[in-house]
């Protein structure tokens, strides 16, 4: 293992002229490797800001420290390169990251990003995990792309999380581990916005500890939201009045489920939804619409194992409440159609508690 010092400013990476093997030296030395420490500091020229611009070569390294002191930009963009990184990386607010950013260490690994957005080429996730590390965030992560994990184990630490879309994925040899925490997991995007993928009998594994998921995409176009039929704390389908259907995909279960007014929460017919907590938003003209996603025909459940479940301004289809829990859908909510064998009363209530 080494360390490599970038010098002389804007450059491109592979030209070996900005490597040096201390703060400041003279350049010449080989490009990093995955084993080799690289390092921006208050030496490496960008005084007056600057671009570090990814060309190929290789781009791997082990630990990545950027304490400049300045604001410079590492665009990985203009030639669609990722940044491969086999141990820590710690940037530094300021600075523009505009680049792929793949894990694939086996080690224990710290990723700090001081609040820097890491930015996507389109059609790439903005961060991947490969590796079979663990990968712990210590302090808020925020992407403009997809968070993809397919290997290892990725600990959110409490921090909070805001991607496009988050994808993890379980194949032959690929067994991810997801450590949630207690933050909140946003979603901004649409189209597969969660999406748990197992293929071939592997298992992705959920922790959910006390985090809240929260899907905020407010344009017109669906989410969706394939949940394998794991455990969850909170999901919170927050994306406003006229926007797109939220689909939910397998049989989950949550401590809570909140559906903000306005919202069409479509669930796959046949599945069940096992709730601690039931939170729609609705209110007067702005209702909570629970329907299933293939239309007239087959049902989706709800079920909670006991106690009451109170609600009101819902307008329900093609559902049924089950579990033994005593369901309240209020007085000003309504029952459109195919609500068979729903034990809904009509009795007034407006929060759920």
């Amino acid at each position: 293992m080494a360390s490599r010092y970038w010098i002389g400013g804007t450059g491109s990476w592979s030209n070996t002229a900005h490597w040096s093997v201390s703060s400041g030296g003279a350049g010449g030395v080989a490009i990093p490797t995955s084993s080799d420490d690289v390092f921006i500091d208050s030496s490496s020229g960008f005084g007056s800001g600057g671009t570090i611009t990814l060309d190929g070569g290789g781009t791997g390294f082990h630990d990545f420290t950027s304490i400049s002191g300045h604001t410079y930009t590492i665009d990985g963009i203009t030639n669609t390169i990722a940044l491969d990184c086999y141990g820590d990386l710690t940037l530094e607010a300021g600075i523009t990251f505009n680049t792929i950013l793949t894990f694939g260490s086996e080690e224990i690994c710290n990723i700090t990003t001081a609040g820097v957005v890491i930015q996507t080429i389109v059609g790439y996730p903005s961060i991947s995990f490969n590796g079979g590390g663990t990968y712990v965030i210590q302090d808020n992560l925020e992407l403009t792309g997809q968070f993809y994990l397919e290997s290892g184990t990725f600990d959110a630490n409490n921090h909070n999380i805001t991607a496009d879309n988050f994808y993890f994925f379980a194949d032959t040899g690929l067994t991810p581990t997801v450590v949630m925490g207690s933050g909140i997991w946003e979603v901004t995007g649409c189209g597969d916005a969660w999406k748990v993928s197992e293929n071939n009998g592997e298992v992705v594994t959920i922790t959910p500890e006390t985090s809240t998921i929260k899907l905020t995409d407010t344009t017109v176009e669906n989410k969706t939201f394939t949940g394998a039929g794991k455990t969850y704390n909170n999901l919170w389908i927050n994306v406003g009045s006229g926007s797109g259907d939220v689909l939910i995909y397998g049989s989950n279960t949550f401590n809570d489920l909140k559906i903000d007014a306005n919202v069409y929460a479509r669930f796959s017919g046949g599945t069940t939804q096992t709730l601690n907590t039931f939170s729609p938003q609705g209110y007067a003209d702005n209702l909570v619409i629970l329907d299933n996603i293939e239309g007239l025909g087959i049902q989706f459940n709800l079920s909670k194992t006991s106690g009451i479940v109170s609600c009101d301004h819902l307008d329900i289809s093609n559902s049924n409440a089950i579990g033994g829990a005593t369901w309240y859908a209020g007085t000003h909510s309504v029952d459109t159609t195919n609500r068979l064998s729903y034990p809904f009363n009509s009795s007034r209530f407006f929060s759920i508690f």
